[in-house]
């Protein structure tokens, strides 16, 4: 499963910055998903729920 890391993390054997996109097995990306330190990325690229392609509007 493809997922977008949201915010650092690390342990023995790995390493992952905010805003990496990785590959990890279903269970594992499954738990850091639930855990709100990953969004799972879908097909087209885009990360599911993923705030960027909103509308922002600034008030004045």
């Amino acid at each position: 499963m493809r997922i977008k890391i949201l915010k650092s993390l690390a342990g023995l054997n790995f390493s992952y910055s905010a805003g990496q996109e990785i590959e990890i097995e279903k269970e594992q990306a499954s738990q850091l998903i639930k855990a709100g330190l990953a969004e799972e990325v879908q097909e087209d690229g885009n990360a599911k729920g993923n705030r960027s392609n909103r509308a922002r509007t600034s008030k004045p």
